[in-house]
């Protein structure tokens, strides 16, 4: 391999609040109860499969929905 570290993820980041929403949409019985959002500390980087992808050909196999109603049903 090109590189010692990949990162590997799921898509685009998105805000806990949309992971809520997609978890209340697949089932909607879900009690989630989310917290307000406390001010940013440090610095934020979004992780990034570009690496991944252009040394390994690293596609994901499904969008983070999916992946969530995957996992629910093997539940």
């Amino acid at each position: 391999m090109p590189k010692r570290l990949y990162n590997i993820t799921a898509g685009p980041s998105l805000p806990m609040g949309d992971i809520a929403n997609i978890l209340t949409r697949l089932r909607p019985e879900a009690r989630l109860v989310l917290q307000p959002d406390s001010p940013p500390s440090g610095d934020a980087t979004a992780i990034d499969n570009r690496r991944a992808a252009d040394d390994l050909g690293f596609r994901r196999a499904m969008t983070l929905t999916a992946g969530l109603a995957d996992y629910l049903g093997a539940l």
